[in-house]
């Protein structure tokens, strides 16, 4: 039996962590493991609880939601951030991307459909509220890239969500070969990291959105 999703919610608004944590706390699979009242003590409980998700406000006091993704991404990639917002910003959504999150909810999002994201994330899976999808569509159009097929087919592994090794175990290439693929995939991209190279891919159809 697999173990429960641990989930932490960092929000600068105790209401809406008190809110999260009662609509969570009977959801199949996920427990909520602690709450944080702002960015730099969401690190601080990632570096103390080990959480799998982190829910994070953006806008918070002191270090911010998108400082703090960048923080936990860099000292703990294993743990997934999910920005949870009221805003759908194409630049707030872009910057988040980059600092390495795995998703952008906005609030207004149904207790249901927060936990099919959170359950996404945690899977590898980029995770996109309709709203915040629609800005990052009315962003400027993305000029064409010369992506490889052997490129095109290993970013479509990258839009399922699997890592280098699951990669190389489908296109039979070695993990070396995968890993260098996917540093120039970011690279021509423009991408800072997997995620956002996945979302650059899925907003200019360089790919067919296979994500599950």
């Amino acid at each position: 039996m697999t173990h429960p999703i641990r989930v932490l919610l960092a929000d600068d608004h105790e209401i809406v962590r008190e809110g999260l944590n009662h609509a969570l706390k009977d959801a199949p699979g996920i427990t909520v493991v602690g709450s944080a009242k702002d960015g730099a003590e969401a690190v601080r409980l990632c570096r103390q609880l080990q959480p799998d998700v982190v829910l994070l406000d953006i806008e918070m006091g002191g270090i911010d939601g998108i400082q703090a993704a960048q923080t936990i991404h860099e000292q703990f990639p294993t743990i997934r951030t999910v920005m949870l917002t009221s805003f759908a910003d194409q630049n707030r959504i872009q910057q988040a991307l980059a600092a390495g999150a795995q998703g952008y909810i906005v609030k207004q999002a149904s207790i249901r459909r927060i936990v099919e994201m959170i359950r996404s994330a945690y899977a590898g899976t980029l995770v996109m509220s309709p709203e915040a999808e629609a800005a990052i569509q009315r962003a400027t159009p993305l000029e064409q890239h010369a992506l490889t097929e052997r490129e095109r087919r290993i970013l479509s592994l990258m839009v399922k969500g699997l890592n280098n090794n699951e990669i190389a175990e489908q296109v039979l290439f070695s993990r070396a070969t995968v890993k260098a693929a996917v540093s120039m995939i970011l690279e021509k991209l423009g991408a800072r990291t997997r995620v956002e190279a996945v979302a650059i891919a899925l907003k200019h159809g360089l790919v067919d959105d296979q994500r599950t």
